[in-house]
């Protein structure tokens, strides 16, 4: 059966509409990732990865909707001394409003930002999915160099940022969730056999005339 496909990065409370001859969606969706610390003398470590989630089989019609939230990644930390100003990836949502039965939320938790030179967690694991898997952490800053961030399941998606240098410089912000809604759909192989029917029963219908009209020739 032809599949329908969406990818969103952004959104915050946007509403999603099934398409035309759908019968099934899987949902996957990853939470942003945390920011990157900042620390002067030793580096700073990376922020940890969104968590991961997906809801396979989720029964739906053509117009069910449901209301998705895409989460930001996280601000890097811009303190030398390691204040930890860096924020937390946000938290990716979907919603069921009407219809697309079978569920009623998913939520994939953002990665934590680093403050120092230690790498920070990776996002709990969330709640809802059929799979609810929790984020990468950030790697430790070592000997002055700085740490990377925790890499997601949909990666570059949801990745952790990475640690400031020796030198002080800030984190990098982290990147920011995603949601990919996979449909499956009757509706193209539906048109194509009754296509196919409806050009099988045109030729027939035109030998037969064919035949009718030569048929006084040949008795002759």
């Amino acid at each position: 059966m032809p599949t329908v496909v969406r990818e969103y990065t952004t959104g915050t409370s946007a509403t999603e509409t099934a398409p035309t001859g759908a019968v099934s969606c899987n949902i996957e969706l990853v939470a942003g990732g945390g920011g990157g610390g900042c620390r002067s003398g030793s580096g700073a470590g990376g922020g940890g990865s969104g968590s991961h989630a997906t809801k396979t089989g989720v029964a739906c019609a053509a117009g069910d909707t449901c209301t998705y939230t895409v989460g930001a990644g996280g601000s890097g930390d811009s303190v030398t001394s390691g204040g930890g100003n860096g924020t937390n990836g946000g938290n990716t949502t979907v919603v069921a409003s009407s219809g697309f039965s079978s569920f009623s939320t998913v939520t994939t938790n953002g990665g934590v930002a680093a403050a120092a030179s230690t790498g920070a967690a990776g996002g709990s694991a969330g709640t809802g999915g059929t799979t609810n898997t929790a984020g990468a952490n950030g790697s430790d800053a070592v000997c002055g160099v700085p740490g990377s961030g925790g890499v997601s399941a949909l990666s570059p998606r949801g990745d952790g940022g990475a640690g400031g240098d020796d030198a002080g410089s800030a984190g990098s912000a982290g990147t920011g969730g995603k949601i990919i809604f996979t449909y499956t759909t009757v509706e193209g192989s539906l048109v194509f056999d009754a296509g196919r029917r409806g050009f099988s029963a045109f030729i027939v219908r035109f030998i037969l005339d064919w035949v009718r009209r030569l048929r006084p020739v040949w008795v002759t």
